[in-house]
């Protein structure tokens, strides 16, 4: 287990050690959460919501599919 000394800076700017940004693969800039548990800290690399984006496949409608007509199987006129 390594141990690694970080920072605080007078307007309180947490400083992460390099070692540790890249064993987290943190890329500058980037958001972190802090989670205390059991009187511990944890460090986790918060997910950005569109970095995520393409990662999921998009579903193609057939060809002949009528927009129009599922809408007005499908759901009720307001």
């Amino acid at each position: 287990m390594n141990t690694y000394i970080g920072s605080i800076s007078s307007r309180g700017l947490v400083y992460i050690p390099k070692e540790v940004q890249e064993r987290m693969k943190i890329n500058k800039p980037s958001k972190i959460y802090f989670r205390f548990d059991n009187g511990r800290v944890y460090i986790e690399k918060a997910v950005d919501f569109f970095s995520l984006a393409g990662s999921l496949k998009k579903k193609k409608a057939p060809k002949d599919f009528d927009f129009r007509k599922y809408m007005e199987e499908n759901y009720e006129r307001i």
